[in-house]
This record gives C-alpha cells, sequence and structure tokens, in this order.
C-alpha cells in the first residue's frame, strides 16, 4: 500500500516532468506506487555526448582563452591574475626595460592586466612632466591595477583607462612610448588597434611588444588563442598598413629570461 507522502511526491516529480521541457526517449516508470524518470535508447547515448562535449579539452581551451583576453571577476578570473602576476613579471619588467622610457616621456601601457608593467615603468618617470597611462578592457584588471597604483593615480602622475584598444580616449599625437605584453592576440581586429595606436603617438614615438612566441603558439596549438591574430606577421602587417615603420621582431635576452620583441615606430 502506498502512503500519503509517497503519493504526494509522485505527483509532484509528474508536474516537474509535465512543465520540464519536451525531451524525446524520456521514459515514465511506475512500479509498486513508485515512479522514475529516465532516458532511453539512443536519446541517452545523445545527451551524454552533449555533457561530455561540455567538458571537453576544447571547451576548456575556449574558457581560457575568454578569461586571458578578458579576465572577469570570478574564480577563473583570479586564477587568471594570479597567472599572469607570476608569469608576466619578467616579460613586463624587461619589455619597461627596452623601451626606451625616458623621466619626462608620457608613456602609455595596453592591457595592463593585474599592474606589473605600470609599477615597473613609473619608477622611470622621474622628471614632474612624466605621466603614464594605463588601459585595459578588463573591468577586474582596471580595478585591480587602480588598488595597486592608487596612490599614484591619486598624484596624477597615473592615468587608467577602462576601455578598448580601438577607442582610447586620448588626444592625438600625445603619447612618446607604448609597451604591452601578451596583448594583441585577443584584439579582435589588428588594423584598428594599430590605427589607434598610431593616432595617440607622436612622430618618431616607439611601441614596444614583447612575447614568448613558443608559449603562445603552445597555447594556440591548443586552440586557446582565438583566430590566427596570434601570429607575429598578422599583427606586423598592421603595424606596417597604419603608419608604423622600422617594424621588426628581435629575438631578446633580458634578466634570465629569453622573449621576442616587435619594435615599430610612428612615421607622421
Amino acid at each position: 500500500m502506498t502512503d500519503c507522502s509517497t503519493q504526494s511526491r509522485a505527483r509532484l516529480l509528474q508536474q516537474k516532468v509535465l512543465q520540464a521541457p519536451p525531451l524525446t526517449g524520456l521514459k515514465e516508470n511506475q512500479t509498486k506506487g513508485k515512479t522514475s524518470v529516465e532516458f532511453t535508447g539512443a536519446d541517452w547515448l545523445q545527451d551524454k555526448t552533449r555533457r561530455r562535449r561540455t567538458s571537453s579539452p576544447a571547451m576548456f581551451a575556449e574558457k581560457l582563452g575568454k578569461q586571458l583576453g578578458h579576465p572577469t571577476r570570478s574564480v577563473a578570473g583570479w586564477l587568471v591574475s594570479k597567472l599572469l602576476t607570476v608569469r608576466n613579471r619578467a616579460l613586463e619588467e624587461s619589455v619597461v626595460q627596452i623601451s626606451g622610457i625616458q623621466p619626462e616621456d608620457t608613456v602609455l601601457e595596453l592591457g595592463h592586466g593585474p599592474g606589473l608593467g605600470l609599477q615597473s615603468a613609473a619608477k622611470l618617470l622621474t622628471a614632474p612632466t612624466g605621466h603614464l597611462i594605463g588601459l585595459d578592457y578588463s573591468a577586474y584588471m582596471h580595478q585591480m591595477a587602480s588598488e595597486l597604483m592608487k596612490e599614484l593615480v591619486t598624484s596624477g602622475k597615473v592615468t587608467l583607462h577602462h576601455c578598448d584598444v580601438a577607442a582610447m580616449p586620448l588626444v592625438d599625437s600625445t603619447v612618446d612610448r607604448v609597451f604591452h605584453c601578451n596583448c594583441y592576440y585577443f584584439w579582435p581586429d589588428l588594423k584598428k588597434g594599430a590605427t589607434e595606436i598610431h593616432r595617440v603617438m607622436k612622430p618618431g614615438g616607439l611601441m614596444v611588444t614583447g612575447m614568448k612566441l613558443s608559449s603562445v603558439a603552445a597555447f594556440a596549438a591548443k586552440r586557446v588563442m582565438p583566430g590566427e591574430n596570434w601570429r607575429p606577421d598578422a599583427y606586423m602587417t598592421a603595424l606596417s598598413d597604419s603608419g608604423f615603420t622600422d617594424v621588426r621582431m628581435e629575438d631578446k635576452q633580458h634578466t634570465h629570461i629569453t622573449f621576442q620583441a616587435i619594435y615599430a615606430t610612428a612615421s607622421k
């Protein structure tokens, strides 16, 4: 004999099944007053395949790529921020050192992340007129860097923008040096980004891009990088087409790190 509580649970389950989206291969079993629902046959296999697909390495790589390009305030974004802090510190510091920053320069870092490169560059801008600008598309990274550079932001020495590289709130021909690390691969349009960088730079200004090409290529092979924008020749072509001259890539050895640097001079 079936008690009232069991009947109530059965009716509730049946109501949930009726309210749920239609599913093929759904079978309702009623045995000894108990109701159960299960997938059957090919539909069960298809559902299992769908669940495997959503947790596949390809899906993980896609999610990782999105977080690397645009970290969010989440567990994944926090982990990416830690990864950037550990893996990018030496690269950021090295790129700052080879950018030829002078004490009185106006310097721009693109995709500043947690703010490691900003810290290094700020130390070199010792003249009263020296000014550091940073921008990042990620609100999470913008907030982290704002907290890290709080005193210099308050003093006016550093200005940070939460914006797209293709639409920078900067006046034409005002920046002496631009640097960025592990950044351009995530821009949806390399030509727009390069054109905007050229617009804000002074004639003769230098831009330096740093990367560890072997690591980038390994990520690209696992489809972490979107499309083919990660390839240095694609970015170098965009720079040349946007008015930069003397565009070249060099292997560099600096403070116990081997990396690649792309140089470009703003010709106007």
